[in-house]
């Protein structure tokens, strides 16, 4: 159990310019002390008080201070947070320069409290750098977030953190959502990885169970953070789809980015149910970019439309993304925003996958760095942290998977010059 440890907190805001977080670089004290204005600690049982406090030891980010977890004298468990009050409800980014030892069991920046789950970002070994660490899409219903630095470490493990941030987040998606009449079109409205997407539903066919629909991060999206997916390694039929009403009678366009492997006997974009009959557009094989297909001329006549993503797959791990489904009137969709996909990564190879007690993980570095290897659950929760050191050129590293559960993980290489994703599966 944690306990709270108060100290002085006002959320009045910063005058610094890191947005609306009290005390953001540790500087408002002026000295180096055991309870930094604005911020509350709460730490684990045998957890000393004296485990978070703000010091100029090893140089600020910016100024002459930091905040600091640390004890030389056995493991500790300590969380440093403030609650941002007197928000207006929209979307928010975290952000927070740090320094760490790396190793502790769980050392990361968190949002929590603020209308949804909590939302976390691993920390790990910087090697002596200050580097920034961010949680974005942080989507405020409550007109407040709590945020903060959290560790769970071992004897003689630090973080250092500073410069704090808490601002509205400008979204490309935010000028579409006022004329798009599809809910929840980006899939970012759990603020995670789902089984079953807010306002989408799904009917499955033959065998198929519904798992086989779901939305996740992995390897990005098209815009913002989430994406829907279909994927399984077995054959499978699988139909998500939502019903928009209250549509003004008249021609409206059906658009959506998407990925896909290729190969299925059937992926297509749907409408339906309008007041016509049933339209589709086939969805290209592209594994590598984002395409947009359309579907251009959905006159409605009955005040709503049934919008959707088909698959038919093979065996053989057959899948499909699909990102920013928008429903536009006709004569708007060739105003809508241009949301451009990011840059892809080059994807680590893995061997075997599915993957028993150990995997090995074949990566090009383009310079000799250390890399941070996370696996993560397909919520986006963090299971296992390795640190390596990694060659220019191609580096093999033979990963421990024994203690993972059978079912599907996201593995993630990240380093100074790299930041790469796979899917890894475990069959025990």
């Amino acid at each position: 159990m944690l306990v709270v440890i108060p100290s002085l907190v006002s959320n009045t805001g910063s005058s610094n310019g890191n947005g609306l977080v009290v005390n953001p670089s540790f500087e408002q004290d002026g000295a180096e002390v055991d309870a930094p204005t604005g911020w509350l600690t709460s730490v684990g049982n045998g957890s000393p008080t004296s485990v978070d406090y703000t010091e100029a030891y090893g140089g600020a980010h910016s100024g002459t201070y930091h905040g600091t977890h640390w004890r030389n004298s056995g493991a500790y468990e300590v969380y440093t947070y403030q609650t941002v009050t007197g928000l207006a409800n929209g979307t928010y980014s975290l952000s927070a320069w740090v320094k760490s030892s790396g190793g502790q069991p769980i050392a990361q920046l968190q949002a929590q409290n603020f209308g949804a789950g909590t939302l976390t970002t691993a920390i790990t070994a910087t090697n002596g750098d200050w580097v920034k660490v961010s949680v974005n899409n942080i989507r405020v219903t409550n007109g407040q977030c709590e945020i903060g630095f959290y560790s769970k470490a071992k004897n003689d493990q630090y973080i250092y953190f500073d410069d704090v941030a808490f601002t509205a987040q400008p979204t490309q998606q935010a000028a579409l959502s006022m004329t798009n009449s599809v809910g929840n079109f980006s899939f970012e409205d759990d603020n995670a990885g789902v089984m079953a997407p807010r306002q989408w539903q799904t009917r499955t066919g033959g065998s198929t169970q519904a798992y086989a629909s779901y939305s996740e991060s992995y390897p990005n999206a098209h815009a913002g953070t989430y994406h829907g997916t279909h994927y399984r390694p077995e054959a499978y039929q699988i139909y998500t789809y939502q019903t928009v009403t209250g549509l003004a009678n008249g021609t409206y366009s059906l658009s959506a980015w998407v990925k896909s492997k290729g190969g299925q006997p059937v992926a297509q974009l749907q409408a339906q149910n309008y007041g016509g009959s049933a339209l589709s557009a086939n969805i290209p094989t592209s594994p590598n970019d984002w395409v947009q297909v359309t579907i251009p001329s959905v006159t409605v006549t009955n005040g709503q439309c049934e919008v959707g993503i088909y698959s038919q797959a093979n065996a053989g791990g057959q899948w499909l993304y699909f990102d920013d489904i928008t429903l536009l009137p006709a004569t708007a969709s060739s105003a809508k925003s241009n949301l451009v996909a990011p840059e892809e990564a080059v994807a680590p190879a893995l061997y075997p996958n599915p993957a028993n007690d150990q995997v090995m993980l074949t990566a090009n570095m383009p310079q000799e760095s250390t890399v941070s290897i996370v696996i993560a659950d397909l919520q986006g929760n963090t299971l296992a942290t390795y640190q390596r050191k990694a060659a220019a050129g191609e580096n093999q590293f033979v990963l421990d998977t024994n203690n993972l559960a059978n079912g599907l993980y996201i593995l993630r290489i990240l380093g100074n010059d790299t930041s790469s994703a796979q899917r890894l599966e475990i069959k025990h």
